[in-house]
């Protein structure tokens, strides 16, 4: 039997879930031939990572597995179990790459006010072992058990707070029907209720969050869908107890407040999916018309809850969903926004997050690159997408143009480095290709080449693929930026954006975000040396190993990754004591300029620089107090030099990236934009499929698990395959009920199509963010 010849575009994440499920089942590998086409030396896209000169592991970003990310883990514990490691190889297994990370804070911004969070163990079992329960009541229930959590961590230990919420008889009543014990929360206690209907019942707030947990279990394990009097009044409960810690009683210093806007923005989100979704028949698309904050405030919250808190915040910044990393842009379509939320927080197994050991690229990205080796899969490195060339009649792929950017030594480019004491006994990729294996190498090497760059122009020759003899069918797995236009300058796919106009407007409404991000090796440990936790967190006793969200900008996320460490050390020289990756959005333009311009990488470096410096300076001592000098400003010889350098002149010897290249920018979920994102199979070309974060997966949130759901989908596509994937039809309750916003929504949808078509090739075309139903209008729904 003839193999099917199948052509994916890029390495990333989504490519290689794609070729991994294709060839996950042995019948399968049997009817394809695989061949991945990387531009540059490595794998892994956002995800890759690779060792610089001195050994060190050098990040895209701050990567942070969540718990609930099933198809990501599933894929990699598959990958460890099939992969037979060179010998002395250290990590081994999932449970080696991927440790337990149960603690995390929130900052306050630029102020050096810090909350400490401890996880609760999440839902039975290991992310990605196949028993995830994603029942909508399920995953409250586990919302409201991390909210009692908290409650126990920050306020039980504070007296003087005796707030309560009545039960009154119909809420007993359809407590009692669902057979949820609430006496042994209520007061009186159970031996004084021998009450008749008329006796007025209370609970104290404390117990509040555990009465919901139970009446969420208790809607979970009924057989039939719950009544609607029994969610109505799961809702009111649930909403009062917001009310109640919202009062002048309850918030009476930092801990209370953050609690209060914690259950005020959490029942909101749970109200809204329960009236809006499942009794308004609204979808997550419809919803996304809305940004996240104005659904909110819709469902009830309060505005300093929504507008205000650190809370909703966290989720923006984490998200990175600001549009062209501005922060006064912030947007987050309140359906998939509120997907994440119930995910993260309410789908979590064993722990809320996972932290590598090591690089991305080392842990990741190998053994799943390793196992697709022995499958059979080929890949092609150094191969810059050029062009895709249309059939006569527009509806296929016909030829693929690559710039074959070197000439190899030999026929195949071994890519990895093998494991070694230099990079602790691990297999990884180098942070510049090994220029030995490449024609003219050391040239290419001295004039400072960089073959990942967008702004890089060089390659040897042209390669064409023609349909029939080199490929059947296409998996463009490249990110948008890559081919979005941007700019007057041709793309890659501009035929595609010329012929369909559907792929055309998936293209222009694609909102970009680039990063910054950094790295800081440091002569002092985090506790003793920056003096993290600062003495304002609470509670004042935390754990100094964490990952903070909404410190202040721009590096707002950080985490401490010292654990990595292990696998950088060399004996024959004084080491590093901690490890620092800082992170977040970049507002700048860079992101923009055609390929011709050579000083943007440069530009974009020395931004990155400036940025860490100001910020080292200016903002660091309100998460690290002890990091200041005695002349005021950062103190630089907390940072770990490798040769003399004074001041600021240290950060040289530190890693900061400015990401910016079109291909490393993220893609936002702003309000009014997922509308438009195409499916896999729905690319408007016969032979054409696509794959990565930026199309529409049914989780449509940047992150390494819509990656992989991507390449599922890919994979079920092209083989005819029929499986679920887990997590892409969460909280989609269908379509059977008419809304008013789905009528709305269709008409807008006719406005922009024809914007869409009126707009020039050449002009980017980002949507204003759409706000068309008005809040009386919304309200007639609830």
């Amino acid at each position: 039997m003839t193999k099917q010849k199948i052509a994916i575009l890029g390495g990333g994440m989504a490519a290689l879930a794609t070729a991994f499920e294709l060839t996950q089942r042995e019948h399968l590998r049997d009817r394809f031939e695989i061949t991945i086409y990387q531009m540059g030396w490595r794998l892994g896209g956002k995800g890759a990572s690779g060792r610089d000169d001195k050994g060190r592991v050098v990040e895209h970003g701050l990567h942070i597995w969540f718990g609930c990310y099933e198809n990501a883990f599933s894929m990699l514990r598959a990958a460890y179990e099939e992969w037979n490691p060179k010998c002395g190889q250290q990590i081994r297994s999932v449970a080696d790459a991927l440790k337990a990370q149960c603690d995390s804070a929130i900052g306050s911004g630029d102020a050096p006010d810090v909350i400490c969070l401890s996880w609760p163990s999440g839902a039975a079992g290991f992310p990605g072992d196949g028993n995830a329960d994603l029942s909508p009541f399920s995953a409250f229930a586990q919302m409201l058990c991390v909210v009692q959590c908290f409650y126990d961590q920050l306020i039980c230990s504070m007296p003087g707070i005796s707030t309560k919420v009545d039960l009154d008889d119909d809420t007993r009543t359809l407590l009692d029907a669902v057979d949820v014990d609430y006496r042994k929360y209520t007061t009186p206690k159970t031996d004084l209720l021998r009450f008749d209907p008329a006796t007025k019942v209370s609970i104290d707030v404390k117990w509040c969050a555990s009465l919901a947990r139970d009446w969420s279990k208790a809607l979970a394990s009924v057989v039939a869908d719950p009544s609607e009097v029994q969610l109505r009044a799961f809702v009111n409960f649930i909403r009062s107890f917001a009310k109640a810690v919202l009062s002048p009683t309850f918030v009476k210093d930092g801990a209370g407040m953050f609690m209060a806007q914690l259950i005020d923005v959490g029942t909101a989100t749970i109200k809204g999916i329960i009236i809006d979704m499942m009794l308004g028949g609204i979808s997550i698309r419809e919803l996304d018309l809305m940004d996240f904050r104005e659904w909110l405030s819709v469902c009830g919250a309060a505005r300093d809850s929504t507008y205000g808190s650190p809370i909703v915040q966290a989720l923006y910044d984490s998200m990175l969903q600001y549009c062209d990393g501005d922060r006064r842009r912030p947007s987050y379509g309140a359906g998939t926004a509120a997907q994440a939320v119930v995910r993260l927080y309410g789908t979590y197994r064993e722990s809320f997050a996972f932290e590598m050991q090591s690089g991305m690229g080392e842990v990741v990205v190998v053994p799943i690159y390793r196992v697709l080796k022995q499958r059979g899969v080929k890949f092609e490195f150094f191969r810059k997408l050029k062009r895709l060339e249309l059939d006569p009649q527009e509806g296929s792929v016909a030829r693929i143009v690559f710039d074959r950017q070197v000439n190899l030594t030999k026929k195949e480019y071994c890519p990895t480095i093998r494991p070694q004491p230099c990079n602790g006994n691990l297999e990884c990729w180098p942070e510049t290709p090994l220029w030995s294996q490449i024609c003219n190498g050391r040239r290419l090497q001295e004039q400072g080449v960089d073959l990942e760059s967008h702004w890089c122009c060089h390659n040897v020759g042209q390669e064409t693929l023609e349909w029939g003899n080199h490929f059947h069918t296409v998996v463009l797995a490249i990110p948008v930026g890559a081919f979005k236009k941007l700019n007057a300058a041709p793309g890659p796919c501009d035929q595609l954006i010329a012929a369909n106009n559907r792929f055309r407007t998936m293209t222009e409404t694609a909102i970009l975000v680039p990063s910054i991000s950094v790295q800081l090796w440091c002569s002092v440990p985090t506790a003793t040396g920056l003096g993290y936790p600062p003495r304002q967190a609470i509670p004042s006793r935390s754990p100094a190993k964490t990952v903070i969200s909404t410190g202040p900008d721009p590096l707002d996320i950080w985490a401490d990754m010292s654990q990595v460490l292990k696998y950088e050390r060399r004996h024959d020289q004084e080491q590093p004591k901690s490890l620092q990756y800082l992170c977040g959005v970049l507002e700048t333009e860079l992101f923009r300029q055609p390929p011709d311009r050579t000083n943007v990488p440069a530009d974009a470096k020395k931004l990155a620089e400036d940025l860490a410096i100001s910020w080292l300076n200016h903002k660091s001592f309100n998460v690290w107090p002890d990091a200041i000098s005695h002349g005021g400003g950062f103190n630089w010889d907390n940072l770990f030099a490798y040769t003399h350098a004074e001041g600021p002149c240290r950060i040289k010897q530190q890693v900061c990236r400015a990401n910016v290249d079109p291909s490393s920018c993220c893609v936002v979920s702003a309000a009014g934009s997922t509308q438009w994102r195409l499916a896999t199979e729905a690319s408007g070309f016969d032979n054409l499929y696509l794959a990565g974060t930026w199309i529409d997966t049914g989780f449509n949130t940047e992150c390494i698990e819509a990656a992989v759901i991507s390449g599922m989908q890919a994979a079920r596509a092209i083989s005819g395959a029929s499986f679920a994937i887990t997590g892409e039809d969460f909280l989609r309750f269908g379509d059977g009920v008419s809304s008013l916003a789905a009528l709305v929504a269709n008409g807008v949808t006719s406005l922009l199509e024809a914007a869409v078509g009126a707009a020039s090739d050449d002009v980017d075309v980002d949507f204003q963010l759409w706000h068309g139903r008005s809040r009386e209008q919304r309200t007639r729904l609830r």
